[in-house]
């Protein structure tokens, strides 16, 4: 079974539609859907065929409608919460940061071909009972692998009118690393297939700290999968650490912030300090612990999409962890997180859906605790 469908051809024709609906007249919020669609779609256009080429091959009605972004929005956001953001990450980092000392393994890159590669994503989707997800974007044509010099692993775009996703998987990626790419990207699918309205649409995928749960949710249930299959344990193991590091980088970057004078996160001044600079800054913080392990500025550190990787990462083991442990109270959270997921952080409704802030450390901490222990069962590892 072919995976990689993906029609250039077919993504060309969408987006000058798109571009074309500019002379149609339409009512405020379809106009809003079908810009930010444009320009969603554009941006992986641009990936697959690259920015020159893409300015050739396309001639588009001008826009002025930016692609995204608020940086002002969403960094007001964080300010107006650094204090809870502390405080959380705080606990959380207390109980975990030192357990990624036991996740060193090395990885095995099992070549999959493409049928292989199709088969064991369904067999997964199949257990959490979301085979339409991969079908729609292999039948729809819209899922890519081409080479991006390894900007990333993959990213996912939506046409907001059609409800299609667009899927581009990095070509140098290992197989493994592609397979769960794809997987995390279909949980960005589901996730915007499951948003209410036009206003919901556009301002959660522009400024919520949550576009990450659903994502690394998928990919958490993956990786538990391949666990429990015992499938491809040294590159679930490997995926694990990598899971489980970058969402603890993410949590000591935005404390690393959170000590920090609001003026230097208005405006990004912080990528600019030096090292020494930013030793002073925060010398007898609490933060300070964490600074050696960082790189020698904040040029790679990025109060948004730490924000989201981070909280992506604790409540997706979060979730698993109640799923597992206390299916009712899971249901009943899970509901509130998806009634209650906004645009803008809310500390009353983060606890709608998170009983409290010790429960979710000891859910990460015992994710940790639990995924280690099948590794080190299965590879016959002692621990240290």
């Amino acid at each position: 079974m072919k995976l990689f469908t993906g029609d250039i051809k077919k993504l060309e024709q969408r987006i000058i539609e798109l571009d074309q609906l500019s002379n149609r007249k339409m009512d405020k919020d379809t106009e809003n859907i079908a810009n930010y669609s444009f320009f969603e779609l554009m941006v992986i256009y641009r990936y697959i065929v690259g920015i020159r080429l893409a300015k050739r091959k396309l001639i588009l009605k001008r826009r002025t409608v930016p692609i995204h972004e608020d940086e002002k929005i969403r960094v007001k956001n964080f300010l107006d919460n650094k204090d809870f953001h502390h405080e959380i990450i705080s606990i959380i980092l207390d109980q975990v940061a030192d357990d990624m000392d036991e996740f060193k393994f090395f990885e095995e890159n099992i070549n999959y071909s493409e049928d292989e590669m199709y088969n064991l994503i369904m067999k997964f989707l199949d257990s959490i009972e979301s085979k339409e997800l991969l079908l729609q974007v292999v039948n729809s044509k819209t899922l890519f692998c081409k080479n991006v010099g390894l900007l990333f692993d993959g990213i996912q775009v939506f046409d907001w009118l059609d409800k299609t996703s667009y899927i581009l998987i990095d070509k140098n990626i290992s197989d493994m690393t592609k397979i769960i790419s794809i997987i995390h990207e279909l949980g960005h699918s589901y996730d915007s297939n499951n948003l209410n309205s036009s206003n919901d649409l556009i301002n959660y995928s522009k400024y919520s700290p949550y576009t990450e749960v659903m994502s690394k949710n998928y990919e958490k249930k993956f990786l538990d999968f391949l666990l429990d299959k015992k499938i491809g344990i040294k590159d679930a193991a490997n995926l694990l650490e990598s899971y489980y590091g970058n969402t603890i980088d993410s949590l000591k970057n935005i404390f690393l912030l959170t000590d920090l004078d609001d003026k230097y996160i208005e405006g990004n001044s912080y990528k600019r300090l030096k090292f020494n600079k930013l030793v002073k800054l925060l010398d007898n913080t609490e933060s300070m612990q964490y600074l050696d392990n960082q790189i020698t500025n904040f040029e790679d550190i990025d109060v948004t999409e730490d924000l989201r990787y981070g909280y992506g990462g604790i409540l997706s083991c979060y979730f698993n962890y109640l799923e597992r442990n206390d299916p009712e109270k899971y249901k009943y959270m899970y509901n509130n997180f998806l009634n209650y997921r906004t645009f803008e952080f809310n500390e009353d409704y983060f606890y709608k859906f998170v009983e409290n802030n010790d429960i979710l450390a000891t859910a990460v901490k015992e994710e940790i605790t639990s995924d280690l222990r099948k590794v080190e069962k299965e590879l016959k590892l002692k621990r240290k």
